[in-house]
This record gives structure tokens, C-alpha cells and sequence, in this order.
């Protein structure tokens, strides 16, 4: 007898064959699926424990989000309309004012937000920068995360920036600042591996984190400041490829127009490659010469839809064969967590980029949350699609309600109408961990009001309430008076 039967669903299967069963049916036993087909034939040849009837529903690959921010869920949105004051604000509670119970309730959290949203594995970057320099803190996160349900990936590594790096961490019931080098964040990432990677029943994995690939050029596209290495240049991305060839990780890194084709000429440690998971969330300048590059070593990108302005060349990528996912970045101090808007915000920037409305169709959007994001992930062996071996993670959509009839189109309707909530429930590694909107391993109320009092507590305690500010009425752009207290915030940052 095995553990679970779903039967009558429209089964998306995201499989090599990208098969669409009608009537389909997906066989579980113990964490793994075991067949899917047709309802007709799989009743007849398994006996469930329990028969879960997915008439009506749309059954899918758990979705997957290759990046998002740890941190971002606790602090909420405070600093939504002065966003010269949220990076600060938000990295200065990070690096000076967190301990391991941040990180876990933030993580449990952020897993409530995505497990009901039906995304299954979600890839966060802890705090803004991957922090390393205190391996509790990552263990916090990856607790809460998988504490819910969840599927996680954590990515911590050498903070690029100024060295020694400054922090203030939690030490024996005292606040300690401590200057932190490259070799301490090395070491710190080796040891956030040791305690973390597939651990947790297998759900938790670390990605080998360098914030930036280029060491010492600053987010800067300046051709000027784009004709050399640096041996900082080097050295740090020569620590971050020994870190991820010693334990057999994914690298991941953000980039910007020049920096693919500088980082290539460190043919030895580069951060280029089919182990390589490059985001252009943030870049503008990406030259066809880089795509170039990015297709013939194999690199995996992600993009994100949160800045229209700043487009990656995602239609110019694909062609080249390039595999890409669709992500959320984090989901302060504007962005949200579901994963279903946040595609469809690419769909939009490249039918608008192109002046074409046949740019980015639903099958390649649908790739791009489910098989394509594992394998940015190096995960499709056990994720990405429901097939007989793979782990059963499934997300079950239903599509009874009113956006998404006439129940045709099934692809489509996903991409372009559904929106998060309207996953019914959710199952990982074979455990149903939402069912009818309601999370099976936790109690959600109990984790939405501890994070209601902590997100309260951090506003009083550190002073943040002129970052809550109002609404802006009967303007089109927000404009602030020089007597605000956020333009005197602004003044001490700068000074």
C-alpha cells in the first residue's frame, strides 16, 4: 500500500515530453512519486493510504524561486516610499542587530508566505549581503524554513565591500562588534555547509554566495572602470571556487554589463560555468558578447521583473539556449512573493521591449518557475517536474473560481491568470504541508503574531517609525518636506 494517490486532476507534468494529462493521476510513496498517468489506469494498480481527489484542480510541480532575501519578511515594508533610507536601514538590522532568532522566525515567516503561494523551494540570500560571518545565523534560518515545510537554499559567502568587514553580533548575552577578513567569512561559509547542506531530511541546501563577481568595481558599468582584474578581483573569486569544488555546491553570484566578459578572463576561477548561477536582477549594459559568453560556458541566470527599467536580455539569452529562471527577488521593501505576478512582470517587459505580443509564452514562463529554476538550482534530478523517481513535491491550483473559467487552456491559465492564493494545497518531500490553504506542520497564527510583535519591537526599538510613513495624497510623485525627519536620516547617512 503506498501513501498517497492523487487522482482527477489536469496534471501539468513538466516533463521531458511536457505531457498534459486531463484525467491524470500521481502515485506517492514514502517522499518520492512513484507513476503518474491516467486516474483510470493508476487506481486500478496502487492501493492508497490516503485518496486525495484533485477534480477540478490543476496539479503541478511545486514552483521554485532561485532568489529571494532572507531578512526582507521581518522588517516588512517599512521604508516603502523612502527608499533612499531602506538598504541602509534594513543592512544595519542585519549586520548589527540579529541573532538566531531573527533569522528563524523571519525564515518561518517567509516559508508561510511561499508554501501558500505553492512555491516549494525557495532560494534565499541571507540578508542583504550572503553573510557568513556567523554560521548560528544561517542554521536559524535554514531551522525556520524547514521547520514549516519548506524546501531551502541558502546562500552565504565573502561579502564583497570593504575588508575587514564591521559587524556586531550577539555573544554571551552581549553585543560584540568584531571586524570580520576574507579568511573568516571563508571559513565561516565552510562551516555554514557543514551544518546545513542536505541536511534536514535532504530539504536544506547552501549555495557558495559572492554578492558581486567582480571584487572592486562597485555595481559600476563604467567602461573606464572595466579594463583590468584587480587581485582582489582574483583572490576573492579564487576563495569562493576553492569553497564550492571542496563540498560540491552551486555558486551564485550577481553581475553587471562589462563585468561577464572581465570575470572570463580568470579562466580558472571565474564565476562562469554549468555550477554557476548568475542573477541580472539589478544590471543594465549586458552586451550580446556577453550573452555570448554566458551561452558557451553554460552559466545559469535568473531575472527578476522588479525594476522595468533595468531589463535583462532574457528573449536574447533563451536563444542562445541559455537557461534562465523567473524569480522575486526579495519581497521588501515593494515586491511580493508570489511567484505567478512576478513572471508575468517578464512577460510584460519583453512584449514592451520588443513591441511584440508574441514575446515570452506561457510553456517558456511556466519552464522558468518549475524545470528550468531547478536546474539553475542543480536540483532536477529530484525537482522541476512530476516524474516517477523525483521527489514529490506538488502544488495543487484550484480552478474553480470565476478568473480562471471556462477550465481550458490549462498552461495559460496558470501563467497569465492565476495568481498565488489560489493554491489549495501543497506537498513536500510526499508530506502534505497546506492543505485547503491551511499549513499542516505549524501553527500559522501562532508564527504571524510573533512576527507582528518582533516587526513592532524593531520599529520602536531602533526608531524607525518615521519610515512608516503616509500615504502621499493628491500627488503623482512623492515629495517630502525638508523638515521631515526622513530628510535628516538621509542627511546623517550621507555624512
Amino acid at each position: 500500500m503506498i501513501d498517497l494517490l492523487l487522482i482527477h486532476g489536469m496534471v501539468i507534468t513538466m516533463d521531458e515530453h511536457r505531457r498534459v494529462l486531463q484525467d491524470g493521476a500521481v502515485a506517492v510513496d514514502k517522499t518520492r512519486i512513484l507513476e503518474v498517468g491516467e486516474t483510470e489506469t493508476l487506481v486500478k494498480k496502487y492501493e492508497a493510504k490516503r485518496l486525495l481527489d484533485c477534480k477540478g484542480n490543476i496539479v503541478l510541480p511545486g514552483l521554485i524561486n532561485c532568489h529571494t532575501h532572507a531578512g526582507h519578511n521581518l522588517m516588512g515594508k517599512v521604508s516603502t516610499d523612502s527608499l533612499g533610507c531602506w538598504w541602509p536601514m534594513v543592512s544595519n538590522i542585519y549586520e548589527h542587530h540579529s541573532d538566531y532568532e531573527f533569522w528563524k522566525l523571519d525564515a518561518q515567516l517567509s516559508a508561510c508566505k511561499f508554501l501558500k503561494a505553492g512555491v516549494t523551494t525557495a532560494f534565499h540570500i541571507l540578508g542583504g549581503n550572503p553573510m557568513s560571518d556567523e554560521p548560528e545565523l544561517a542554521r536559524g534560518h535554514v531551522d525556520g524554513y524547514c521547520e514549516v515545510g519548506g524546501r531551502d537554499v541558502v546562500g552565504c559567502g565573502i561579502v564583497v565591500g570593504e575588508f575587514p568587514h564591521r559587524y556586531t553580533r550577539l555573544q554571551n548575552g552581549k553585543w560584540i562588534k568584531k571586524l570580520v577578513t576574507i579568511d573568516d567569512m571563508a571559513a565561516g561559509t565552510e562551516e555554514i555547509i557543514r551544518q546545513n547542506h542536505k541536511k534536514h531530511e535532504g530539504r536544506s541546501r547552501v549555495c557558495v554566495t559572492q554578492f558581486l563577481q567582480l571584487a572592486e568595481h562597485g555595481g559600476c558599468s563604467d567602461p573606464l572602470s572595466l579594463a583590468r582584474l584587480t587581485a582582489l578581483d582574483r583572490e576573492v573569486c579564487k576563495r569562493t571556487r576553492e569553497i564550492a569544488r571542496k563540498y560540491h555546491t552551486m555558486i551564485n553570484t550577481d553581475t553587471y554589463g562589462g563585468w561577464v566578459k572581465l570575470a572570463s578572463m580568470d579562466e580558472e576561477n571565474a564565476l562562469l560555468g554549468e555550477d554557476v548561477l548568475v542573477g541580472l536582477e539589478h544590471q543594465m549594459g549586458i552586451t550580446p558578447e556577453e550573452v555570448g559568453i554566458l551561452a558557451r560556458t553554460g552559466t545559469k541566470v535568473y531575472c527578476t521583473g522588479e525594476g522595468f527599467y533595468k531589463r535583462s536580455p532574457l528573449s536574447e539569452m533563451l536563444q542562445k539556449g541559455i537557461t534562465v529562471a523567473a524569480t522575486t527577488n526579495g519581497c521588501a521593501p515593494r515586491n511580493m512573493v508570489d511567484l505567478l505576478e512576478a513572471v508575468r512582470k517578464l512577460i510584460f517587459i519583453e512584449v514592451t521591449a520588443h513591441d511584440d505580443y508574441h514575446y515570452l509564452q506561457a510553456g517558456k514562463a511556466l519552464e522558468m518557475i518549475t524545470i528550468d529554476a531547478a536546474k539553475c538550482l542543480g536540483w532536477e534530478d529530484e525537482i522541476g517536474s512530476l516524474e516517477a523517481g523525483k521527489k514529490a513535491d506538488i502544488a495543487i491550483l484550484d480552478w474553480h473560481d470565476a478568473h480562471l473559467t471556462p477550465q481550458t487552456t490549462p498552461v495559460q491559465k496558470v501563467i497569465y491568470f492565476a495568481v498565488g492564493a489560489d493554491f489549495q494545497t501543497v506537498i513536500v518531500d510526499g508530506k502534505i504541508v497546506m492543505e485547503e490553504r491551511k499549513l499542516t506542520l505549524v501553527d500559522e497564527a501562532a508564527i504571524l503574531r510573533e512576527a507582528e510583535a518582533y516587526h513592532k519591537e524593531l520599529i520602536q526599538k531602533y526608531g524607525l517609525q518615521e519610515l512608516c510613513n503616509d500615504v502621499t495624497w493628491g500627488k503623482i510623485r512623492i515629495e517630502f518636506d525638508p523638515g521631515h525627519p526622513i530628510c535628516s536620516r538621509i542627511a546623517n547617512q550621507e555624512g
